[in-house]
């Protein structure tokens, strides 16, 4: 059929462009030097225009218009509902608007990372506006009738709108904020050793090599780089580029921003390779999500994880642990205490900072709040759940990249995928003996498991989808729930 050869040389120019500017975008938040960083970013600005022109291409229009009635196999009508979407999307979009948003955005980035090291909300305020102006007068361009942020947040989530996010954020506000208000009043009475050290930055990433080869984290396919903020970027399923943050003062921060971004390294090297170079490639934000916080969290928080790990940290750190045994490790590395940096934050914290971005994200976008105070909403919400004041912007409205980035509705999928990870595990456990494996050296077992039931399909399904076929039933928040109760109910001692 001719129009799905247009659709196949259409996806192979989209796939040599995202390989292109990928490669690129990593480059320069990571080895590139800083002071060609603005050059780099107008050669972008060039290509993106090219890339647009791609991307809204009358030919492949009509081709995708014309197969979506057609009696396709699976693979393929499922193919041509995502690029109809991306097209009409963008179709609808001006072009002069659609790349002012990517100047913008790009531009904004920069004087975010200015703003954070000057601990300055003011810098970055008014291309918040912008990005926010413009994104709302795109959305106007994409549907009048439909919310602005209802139609983000299915961007970035398929099928998610503020309804469903608002049933799964009151969940986690009735049944997890009594408990993290226990937990606050119980931690002076607990004895938990403090880890906090002078960890030289070599020594860390020496036992990091340690952990990549632990997990199979190989180098031939995969690559582990510095970021002030870490991130994963996939040129290719067998180049997979992650990158970590290490601080001197807290080895732990380092270890699992690391073990998390492999989480999401293996996701995109163990997606069928038959999806290669295709939209079907692409995955549910939330369900990568789930995959870097099912490995940072549900598998490396338990005791079995380190059995084999924690004697060789302690020898690359023998003086700064001397006092440290393996249980008092554990304990340390599974502590709840209420903090500002939502990536340092623990299990049970970790979907309030969420909570904390969706309601402000709502009512950025309902026009309820002043852009110019949002970090003083941003520290009065911190306060409200969390029960701390934040001292400065860099800890606080700063410290994330997503709104630099043009990333709105983005930050939900974060708790959303925490809730799928827990729901995973919970049959995955069932299946294999995830602390036989992690004892025994046998992570492989847990990999091919992730790959059998999750990773393989890439964005061939919707995330639902992959969770009935994976579990045989669909996403269920209470496995999330339960299983945060429980944890820190029996770690707290906490009567239910």
């Amino acid at each position: 059929m001719e129009e799905l050869k247009i659709i196949e040389n259409y996806e192979e120019k989209i796939a040599a462009y995202d390989l292109m500017l990928n490669t690129l975008m990593f480059d320069t938040e990571t080895i590139a030097c800083k002071d060609g960083k603005e050059h780099r970013l107008e050669a972008i600005e060039i290509l993106m225009e090219d890339y647009y022109n791609l991307k809204n291409d009358d030919k492949v229009y009509d081709a995708l218009k014309k197969l979506e009635n057609c009696d396709l196999a699976y693979d393929q009508k499922r193919k041509v509902k995502l690029l109809l979407k991306e097209f009409n999307k963008l179709k609808s979009i001006p072009k002069d608007l659609y790349l002012k948003i990517q100047s913008v955005a790009n531009k904004s980035q920069m004087v975010w990372e200015k703003a954070k090291e000057n601990n300055d909300y003011s810098l970055f305020a008014p291309y918040l506006k912008e990005l926010i102006k413009l994104d709302i007068e795109a959305c106007k361009y994409r549907n009048k009738d439909l919310d602005c942020y209802d139609l983000l947040l299915d961007d970035h989530e398929e099928g998610m709108n503020q309804e469903k996010y608002d049933i799964f954020f009151d969940m986690i506000k009735t049944e997890l904020l009594p408990i993290i208000k226990k937990i606050n009043a119980k931690n002076s009475e607990l004895n938990f050793k403090n880890l906090k050290g002078n960890y030289n930055i070599n020594k860390q990433k020496e036992f990091i090599k340690i952990l990549a080869d632990y997990l199979h984290f190989d180098n031939s396919w995969g690559y582990i780089g510095e970021y002030m903020h870490p991130f994963t970027c996939a040129i290719s399923p067998n180049d997979v580029r992650i990158t970590t943050y290490y601080r001197q003062d807290d080895v732990v921060d380092g270890i699992f921003s690391t073990i998390h971004e492999i989480g999401h390294g293996f996701y995109e090297h163990q997606t069928s390779d038959k999806l290669m170079d295709s939209i079907l490639s692409s995955k549910s934000n939330a369900m990568h999500e789930s995959q870097s916080r099912l490995l940072e969290n549900n598998i490396a928080r338990r005791k079995a994880f380190w059995i084999n790990l924690f004697p060789k940290l302690k020898e690359i750190f023998a003086k700064e642990l001397e006092d440290i045994d393996l249980d008092d490790f554990w304990h340390s590395i599974n502590k709840s205490e209420c903090s500002l940096i939502r990536t340092m934050a623990d299990e049970l914290t970790y979907p309030i900072h969420i909570l904390i971005r969706y309601e402000l994200e709502r009512e950025i976008f309902a026009g309820k709040c002043n852009l110019d105070n949002l970090n003083i909403l941003w520290n009065e919400k911190v306060e409200k759940y969390l029960g701390i004041k934040v001292d400065k912007d860099s800890n606080g409205i700063l410290q994330d990249v997503h709104w630099a980035s043009n990333e709105f509705g983005y930050f939900p999928t974060y708790a959303l995928g925490s809730a799928f990870a827990a729901q995973i595990f919970y049959h995955l456990n069932k299946e294999i003996d995830v602390d036989n494996c992690l004892i025994n050296n046998n992570f492989i077992k847990i990999e091919n498991w992730l790959k059998e039931h999750i990773h393989c399909y890439g964005g061939l399904y919707d995330a639902n989808t992959i969770l009935k076929k994976a579990l045989n039933e669909e996403f269920n928040p209470k496995y999330y729930i339960d299983y945060l109760k429980e944890k820190y109910q029996k770690l707290y001692d906490i009567i239910k």
